[in-house]
């Protein structure tokens, strides 16, 4: 997919893939990508494990949802 021009007024998924904090680090992700660069919404979804592919339904889910996609990995 082409790189989006702007994030302003855009809904972006962040994907946790289940490393130890994670979630901690998508926290500070949704916050600056609403803060600095206007992102209208977050949508976040979990993987099961980081070795395991995201559910049909969390894909579909982004796909109808979402302009743009970030998978975030921490430890």
């Amino acid at each position: 997919a082409p790189r989006l021009t702007s994030l302003r007024g855009k809904t972006i998924a962040l994907v946790d893939i289940g490393f130890p904090n994670s979630n901690v680090f998508l926290d500070r992700v949704e916050t600056l990508l609403k803060d600095r660069y206007g992102v209208a919404e977050v949508v976040r979804h979990a993987k099961p494990s980081p070795t395991r592919v995201a559910k049909p339904e969390v894909r579909k889910d982004i796909l109808l949802r979402c302009q743009g996609v970030i998978e975030a990995v921490s430890s």
